[in-house]
């Protein structure tokens, strides 16, 4: 249980907000920026497993700034032990275990029919992911399933709706970025097919549930090819 804050009353600070709200959704750019001199220091594939740590600073700078620059509670951001039965907890997690795999058959099955119908290829994710090894995937899966939740759903929502007032207008402005930053690292087909829709789906499970333990869940199955491909590759 996280400790009670000393001022009773949150001292919000447009600014500061929305300095939160840049960091929240930049790390993907400085990730780019960054990725030469990570490369040039330590070299491929450490140079990947060292940028994750842009995603954490950011999670770090953004919580910080909420909780000891404005005085909110983190509660409010999804960091709260949680008062519900294990029944109740047990119900939510076996929910969400099936939303991401219902979420995720049709992503993917929509994804490759749209690729196969436009390229004739399957998609190159098994080639992208053959590259890294388990000490950079596990990292990176992770980092995608935890951090981006706490970054573009549970922060950046409640923080943004702070500053206008609007939940559905925090939820489309964290969705627009959530979906335009992933161009940095993906070809359009995988953006337009994969990530939108996914991320809409896990926008709008936080939206219903406003649960960052629920949406990890759902982020984490989702991400699971990052681990599974390279261990199935021999038997496909």
């Amino acid at each position: 249980m996280e400790a009670p804050v000393l001022n009773s009353q949150p001292r919000p600070r447009t600014w500061l907000g929305v300095l939160g709200v840049v960091i929240a959704l930049s790390p993907p750019i400085v990730q780019l920026l960054l990725g030469p001199w990570f490369f040039a220091m330590v070299g491929f594939p450490m140079d990947r497993f060292l940028s994750l740590l842009v995603f954490w600073v950011a999670l770090a700078l953004v919580l910080g700034i909420a909780r000891y620059a404005e005085g909110y509670p983190l509660s409010l951001f999804g960091y709260a032990r949680t008062q519900k039965t294990l029944r109740a907890r047990l119900i939510e997690w076996i929910l969400a275990a099936l939303a991401a795999l219902v979420l995720g058959i049709v992503v993917i099955s929509f994804s490759n029919y749209v690729r196969t119908a436009l390229t004739g290829e399957p998609a190159p994710v098994l080639a992208a992911v053959r590259r890294f090894p388990a000490w950079v995937l596990i990292p990176a899966w992770l980092t995608g399933s935890f951090v981006e939740e706490a970054l573009y759903r549970s922060y950046a929502i409640e923080r943004l709706t702070l500053l206008t007032g609007k939940r559905w207008l925090a939820a489309l402005i964290t969705l627009i970025a959530f979906t335009v930053l992933h161009i940095f690292g993906w070809d359009w087909i995988h953006v337009l097919t994969a990530v939108l829709p996914g991320g809409l789906m896990l926008t709008l499970f936080y939206l219903w549930r406003r649960s960052l333990a629920f949406n990890v869940i759902v982020h984490s199955i989702l991400n699971a090819p990052l681990l599974l491909l390279p261990l199935l590759e021999p038997f496909m």
